[in-house]
């Protein structure tokens, strides 16, 4: 279920309607955080697993960085970084600009490498709201891979390619 614009876990209750005091029956969430105060409604200092998803470009390392700082409170996150080069530099950077910040980084760093193509890619994906996965380069779907075998630690690798595959023909 894709769910676009709600504020917060109870929001989130309210639309699929159960009860406020009810658990969510659902295994994964994936909730893109833009600020503190949603980092806040959504519970994520409670969640299993979270990352701190950016690029290298000014604007989003500054945004990212000023969530993480509005937060106050320590966050383990673990980094996916989209990048070109992929280079210990880039993580240095990073950690450079965030070590007064309350963080524990995971040792683990997802590198997700990007390049123009893909870039390209997303762009149609949008315009025609679908993901086109064939339209995009093996790096970037070896990325994906990276991505979801950490977020499904039970599921067997061999089940993704498979999957992949399929989901490439459509």
């Amino acid at each position: 279920m894709y769910l676009y614009g709600l504020r917060s876990i109870n929001e989130i209750k309210d639309y699929i309607g159960i009860d406020y005091n009810q658990d969510l029956e659902y295994d994964i969430a994936l909730i893109d955080i833009d600020n503190a105060s949603t980092f806040e409604k959504f519970e994520m200092a409670d969640a299993k697993m979270n990352y701190f998803v950016t690029s290298f470009d000014l604007f989003s390392l500054k945004k990212g960085l000023e969530v993480l700082n509005n937060i106050g409170r320590e966050i383990a996150l673990k980094k996916i970084l989209f990048t070109k080069t992929m280079s210990k530099e880039e993580n240095e950077y990073l950690n450079f600009l965030s070590q007064y910040l309350p963080i524990r980084w995971e040792n683990e760093i997802i590198f997700f490498p990007f390049e123009m193509g893909d870039q390209s890619a997303i762009i149609e994906g949008q315009r025609v709201s679908k993901i086109l996965f064939r339209n995009l380069s093996n790096n970037y779907k070896d990325g994906l891979m990276c991505v979801i075998e950490d977020v499904l630690t039970d599921v067997n690798p061999g089940e993704f390619k498979r999957i992949m595959k399929v989901i490439e023909k459509q």
